[in-house]
Formats: structure tokens, C-alpha cells, sequence
């Protein structure tokens, strides 16, 4: 099946800002469609029907691409976007172990935080640091919880130095809950 790598990432991303049922499936297929992604260089990828068993019909229809679509440069990973597909797939091993783990805050706290970055990787767009301070907040909640890998990455998308990531997680009042639960910090 053709299927559009962001498509899959965006929707990943946000099964886990809901916590959805699917959310497992999809993580266990974004993790090999992004190392093929990595590896080709595309964006768009035509991917055994095998992979994408575990989804349903509906993610299927979601990610996957009419005959139509041309394997052209318009989806070659640029590169200006190899950083954030590289967040992309940091995120989604972190992810997956936050899942198994059952961490679900964590999991729903970090899909909030990257659901808005597979548009950016299509677009090219470069991700501006400081309107992405906002979605850093929120995974600063659940910090200690994130792999070292992750924490580094989140601190580089919202251009500071793992260092200060550090202090900023552990300060009152700077993490975002989005559970909503009692604590203002973690």
C-alpha cells in the first residue's frame, strides 16, 4: 500500500493525545516506516500490506495515498526537515516504551507536544523555537519520564541547551499539566 510517512506520524501523534485504542498499532507501525524514511529519503512509501495490518480500516484510509500521487521530489524529505523527521522518530520509540510502560500522562502529554511537527517535516517549514515553548511546557510535565534521547531532542526543538531544558523542567509553575491532576509540577 502507498501510504504518506506524516500522515501516519500525525496520526500516531495524536492517538496519543487521546489515548486512543489504536494508539499501540500505530506506533508499531510509524517506528519501521520512519527507518524506512530515514533510509530513502521519501516521504511517500509504498510499504507491505503486512505492515499496516495491525491498523484499521480507517487509519488505513487516513495515511494511505491514491495511485494519483507522483513519486517525485514534492515527497523527498528535505533538508531542512531531516532534524524534525529525526524528532519524529525519537519520539516515536519513546513513545512506544512510555505505552508499554503505561505512562499514559507521559504519552498523552508528548503526543500534544509533536502532533503539530509531521506538517512541518511536508512543509519544510523550519520549526520556530519559541512559538514551540508552549508545546515544550507540556512535556516538561512528565520530564523525568522521558528517555535521555528525547529530552534532548524536545530541548533542541525549543532551542535551548539540554542544561537549561533541565532547569526549566524542574521549575514551579513552568510544566503544563494537561491531565489535569492536582500537582503543578513533575
Amino acid at each position: 500500500m502507498l501510504i504518506d510517512s506524516m500522515k501516519l506520524a500525525y496520526e500516531t501523534f495524536q492517538s496519543c493525545r487521546r489515548l486512543l485504542p489504536e494508539t499501540e498499532a500505530l506506533l508499531t507501525v510509524l517506528i519501521p516506516t520512519l527507518d524506512e524514511v530515514r533510509e530513502r529519503g521519501v516521504l511517500v512509501l509504498e510499504v507491505p500490506d503486512s505492515r499496516i495490518e495491525p491498523l484499521s480500516s480507517y487509519y488505513k484510509r487516513k495515511i494511505g495515498c491514491g495511485p494519483e500521487i507522483e513519486l517525485s521530489g514534492r515527497v523527498s524529505v528535505l533538508e531542512s526537515s531531516r532534524r524534525l523527521l529525526d524528532l519524529c522518530y525519537v519520539a516515536a520509540v519513546d513513545l512506544t516504551r512510555l505505552w508499554v510502560a503505561g505512562a499514559r500522562g507521559a504519552v498523552l502529554s508528548l503526543g500534544y507536544a509533536l502532533h503539530i511537527v509531521p506538517s512541518l517535516v511536508t512543509s519544510g517549514k523550519a520549526l520556530d523555537p519559541k512559538l514551540y515553548e508552549f508545546n515544550f511546557r507540556i512535556a516538561a510535565f512528565h520530564w523525568v519520564e522521558l528517555s535521555p534521547e528525547m529530552r534532548e531532542a524536545m530541548a533542541n526543538a525549543a532551542g535551548h541547551e539540554l542544561e537549561r531544558a533541565e532547569r526549566l523542567a524542574r521549575s514551579d509553575g513552568f510544566a503544563i499539566d494537561m491531565v489535569g491532576s492536582s500537582r503543578t509540577t513533575k
